[in-house]
Formats: structure tokens, C-alpha cells, sequence
């Protein structure tokens, strides 16, 4: 569930940023980064991260959560 969620939260943050609503909330070079930043954790849950416990995840979850 963990997992799951982090997940969502992903594709839930990428999307935001994407939103041309959203512009005026964040500058160019942050959009940028922001959706780098979620791919590179989207590749490593598929990859390294794939078999981690759930306190993992959820710690993981809370940084990407405090951040936008």
C-alpha cells in the first residue's frame, strides 16, 4: 500500500507541474527539475526500489509531500 501510494504521488505531483495553471505557483527551472527529480524516483520504484519495506516508502512519500 506504501508503495502505492508513493507511486500516485508521483504521477500526481508530475501532472501538477504540467498543469499551465499551476505556472504562476512555480518558475520554469522548478518545473523542470521538479519532473526530472519524479522521473528519477519513478525509474528507481521500478527498479532498486522495487522490494523495499514500507517504512521506505513512506519516508519516501513525506520528503516528496514536504516539498511540493
Amino acid at each position: 500500500m506504501a508503495k502505492n501510494d508513493f507511486e500516485g504521488m508521483i504521477y500526481k505531483m508530475r501532472d501538477w507541474l504540467r498543469e499551465d495553471e499551476n505556472a504562476p505557483y512555480v518558475k520554469a527551472d522548478e518545473i523542470e527539475s521538479g519532473i526530472e527529480k519524479l522521473t528519477e524516483q519513478e525509474d528507481w520504484l521500478y527498479d532498486d526500489g522495487s522490494d523495499q519495506n514500507h517504512t521506505v516508502y513512506n519516508k519516501l512519500f513525506k520528503e516528496l509531500d514536504s516539498k511540493f
